[in-house]
């Protein structure tokens, strides 16, 4: 497996501003689970396996359940970060 890059060392400058959105965004009210589905998503249109390994983990730990793009224990997440991953179905009922 190759070393990942060291973002906070290559441009703390924009760790520092992604930070402060997400910081932003924490304390908006909204739920902490669609904050991360959220970033899920994000992270799958960017087609950023970095992102999606991380927030994958994150929604793992707090027990979300899957979803057409985020299954545990699979690389769904990560498979799904192309151009044609499935839209965001909505709010769940």
């Amino acid at each position: 497996m190759s070393k990942r890059l060291d973002y906070s060392q290559i441009a703390p400058n924009g760790v520092k501003a992604l930070g402060g959105v997400y910081g932003y965004v924490v304390q908006s009210g909204l739920p902490a689970e669609l904050v991360d589905l959220v970033y899920l998503r994000i992270s799958q249109i960017n087609n950023c396996a970095y992102c999606l390994d991380m927030h994958t983990r994150d929604l793992t730990k707090k027990g979300v359940p899957g979803s057409p793009w985020f299954r545990p224990g699979r690389k769904a997440a990560t498979s799904s970060a192309t151009p044609s991953a499935p839209p965001w179905p909505g709010p769940r009922r």
